[in-house]
């Protein structure tokens, strides 16, 4: 894992209302993908690919530009995700799901 990437990423997830989200790099297409706190893969950010599973700073400082752009463009699909997730934990809380 590129644990400097994601701690690199940590602040821009945040921005996008993502704190609990993680980013790696996805082992057999080396893209950069967003993961759920559960480790469920969230969204693959295409048009980020690393050469290999260790990145260098400056792969890193790049990917996290071209993250921080990925957010803006995807906002209004990330705060419907979140909005519906939040919907959905309520209700299981509540005991209306089945």
């Amino acid at each position: 894992m590129a644990l400097l990437l994601r701690k690199a990423c940590e602040p821009i997830l945040s921005e996008a209302d993502l704190d609990a989200y993680f980013a790696d790099i996805d082992a057999q297409t080396k893209y950069l993908c967003l993961y759920t706190p559960c480790g469920k893969r969230f969204a693959i950010v295409h048009g980020v690919t690393f050469s290999r599973l260790h990145p260098t700073q400056a792969e890193i400082e790049y990917a996290c530009d071209l993250l921080r752009d990925w957010c803006i463009r995807n906002q209004l699909l990330i705060d419907d995700y979140v909005d519906a997730f939040t919907i959905l934990q309520r209700m299981e809380c509540n005991g209306e799901t089945s």
